[in-house]
């Protein structure tokens, strides 16, 4: 079951999720609050998101709607401290 967090990253997502999980080595690239994101699986199947924009933002999750979902929240705790004085 999807959390509403990984359901709205599906929804607002602008392409199309991959039918087909993604393959070790191969980067796919996904839109999360605006921002690019790149994940890239391992061979042990962890999926690692960066985003050139937001050079901090650095997670991992073993699903790619988690790892989707993981990014989006680290990517609003990103804007929140930018926020901050």
């Amino acid at each position: 079951m999807r959390s509403a967090l990984a359901k709205a990253a599906v929804r607002d997502h602008l392409g199309r999720m991959p039918t087909a999980p993604l393959q070790p080595g191969l980067t796919a690239t996904f839109t999360l609050k605006g921002y690019t994101v790149h994940v890239t699986p391992d061979s042990d199947g962890v999926q690692h998101v960066s985003c050139p924009d937001l050079p901090q933002l650095s997670v991992q999750e073993g699903s790619l709607n988690g790892a989707l979902a993981r990014a989006e929240e680290a990517i609003a705790a990103i804007l929140a401290g930018r926020d901050k004085p």
